[in-house]
């Protein structure tokens, strides 16, 4: 999974993403700053089981869901 975000106002920088299964618990968490007016993390699914998840990851005040399905 490649989280991608563009544009990035200097004052939003401040960035966390999640992982999060069908029950609504978080798999996986992480914050971090971006460095510039763009940010790229890769995230491996090989500890995840077969499911849907939703990658959540907010900066600032706005929001983006995926959906994700891994498939083994």
């Amino acid at each position: 999974i490649t989280i991608e975000l563009k544009n990035i106002e200097p004052e939003s920088r401040n960035i966390e993403y999640k992982i999060i299964n069908l029950l609504g618990e978080i798999i996986f968490i992480e914050s971090a700053i971006a460095p510039a007016s763009e940010y790229v993390r890769t995230l491996s699914t090989d500890k995840l089981i077969s499911g849907i998840y939703f990658l959540s990851a907010t900066s600032g005040c706005e929001s983006y869901n995926k959906k994700i399905v891994v498939i083994k």
